[in-house]
């Protein structure tokens, strides 16, 4: 006679990655993960369209991470996630618009209360747009400010290894990159932001 004990410990589950880059909702933790590791990036600001070349671009958007064992009594928890929204070019003579924030949380796991926020790139103005802020990840990393101005603008880069930021007239880089300064005078609308990246990564 073979006599089966439980074999739930030994149940496993491939690398799972959902991504999601715009809206909100809920990601919900399949049976048998162990981790999770959630990565939140937010989106870039736009930058501003001028008269003349006195334009800067808009910042990258920001970074939070965090690693969660995940019990059992996990399986099946609904986290909530939030998509902010890229800024968007500008076509007459006003400032960058700033990206929204992007969220993670709050949600209980392992017994413990989880949130993440990621503040948006601002919009570029006769300055440069600022980075997006991180707060809540084990690790969290500020999104990179604008540089240049007019045709040397430049928008920020999203945070750890996220988008380059945009050229003058050109949209961020995916993922979080901030878009360049416009130029009213030759007809240049400013870049966008880049959008916003959730990643549940489960083992």
């Amino acid at each position: 006679m073979i006599i089966r004990g439980p074999i739930a410990a030994n149940v496993s589950i491939p690398t799972t990655i959902r991504d999601y880059t715009f809206g909100s909702g809920n990601d919900v933790v399949p049976t048998a993960a162990a981790n999770l590791l959630i990565e939140v990036r937010s989106a870039g600001g736009s930058g501003r369209c001028d008269a003349s070349t006195n334009g800067f671009g808009g910042g990258g958007g920001a970074y939070g991470s965090e690693s969660i064992p995940i019990l059992s009594s996990d399986w099946g928890t609904s986290c909530p996630y939030v998509c902010g929204v890229a800024g968007v070019s500008r076509s007459t003579n006003v400032n960058g618009q700033t990206g929204t924030t992007s969220s993670f949380g709050p949600v209980t796991l392992n017994s413990t209360s989880h949130t993440i926020t990621c503040t948006g790139g601002s919009g570029g103005t006769t300055l440069g747009g600022s980075g997006g802020t991180s707060t809540g990840g084990t690790t969290n990393t500020s999104g990179g400010n604008a540089s240049g101005t007019g045709f040397s603008s430049i928008g920020g880069s999203g945070a750890n290894a996220g988008g380059a930021g945009g050229s003058y007239g050109v949209a961020g880089n995916p993922i979080g990159g901030g878009g360049g300064a416009g130029d009213l005078a030759d007809a240049t609308s400013s870049g966008a932001g880049a959008t916003p990246r959730i990643r549940f990564t489960y083992t």
